[in-house]
Order: C-alpha cells, then structure tokens, then sequence
C-alpha cells in the first residue's frame, strides 16, 4: 500500500487542473525529501563502515551488522515509496513523463549503491537492497 498525501486523494479528472497541480507537487515534494533521506543513508552507511573498520583487529561485527539492516529496511521503505510515487504519478495523475523520471531515477540509485558497496567492499549492503528498487511483477 501506498501512503497517500492528503492532497492526492482530491485529484481532479482534467490533467491540467488546479487539483492534480497540487497533487503533482505534493509528491514531488515528498520525492525530494525522500532523496534527502536517502542521502543520510548513504552517510551514515558510510560513517559505520569507517568506525567499523578502525575497530581493528577486534572488530565489531555485530554492530555493523545490525547497522547493515537497519540501512537497508530505510533503503527499501525509500524505494517502495518512490515507486508508489511513480506509480501514482503514471496511473492517477496523467503524467507518465514524471513517473518515468522517477523510473530512471530509481536505476541511478541502483547503479549508485553499487558502486559504494563496491567502494566500500560490502556486497552484503548491495544485496540487501537490490531488490527495493524495481516493482515486483
């Protein structure tokens, strides 16, 4: 299921009405705070694995671990929403354009977290999320 911002559940029929403007920007604006989320991911993903490794040799695994799935549950809650998004912005609001944006968007985003899992030596986080970013079906 989708969360839904209240704005949505107005949408008008006409493509180009007031509503549907307002619906449009609404969930551009939850897709731009979702990215910030994202961003912080990435930062205190990257964050543990430096502490993480200065930890040597009695590293603590555990810990990063747990911070491991932690990152990927907001991983995969941030990609589920965007893709409802998408969705959202395809199926009830006439702009396929965008939801399409967000399609490639969401590839960018797959591509990125390989190359940082590569970085960082981690195929365990790359894993773990590269199933959140593309719908099932």
């Amino acid at each position: 299921h989708c969360p839904t911002p209240p704005s949505c559940h107005a949408a008008a029929t006409g493509p180009f009405s007031r509503q549907t403007g307002e619906a449009v920007k609404a969930l551009l604006r939850r897709l731009q705070a979702l990215q910030g989320e994202r961003a912080e991911a990435y930062r205190l993903f990257e964050e543990g694995h430096r502490a993480y490794l200065s930890s040597a040799p009695h590293y603590d695994f555990p810990r990063y671990r747990q911070l491991v799935h932690e990152i990927t549950v907001a991983f995969s809650g941030i990609s589920r929403e965007v893709l409802c998004i998408a969705g959202q912005l395809r199926d009830e609001l006439a702009r396929p354009d965008l939801a399409q944006h967000l399609a490639r968007l969401q590839e960018r985003e797959q591509e990125k977290l390989q190359l940082v899992s590569a970085r960082l030596g981690d195929n365990t986080l790359h894993m773990g999320f590269i199933y959140s970013f593309h719908p099932l079906s």
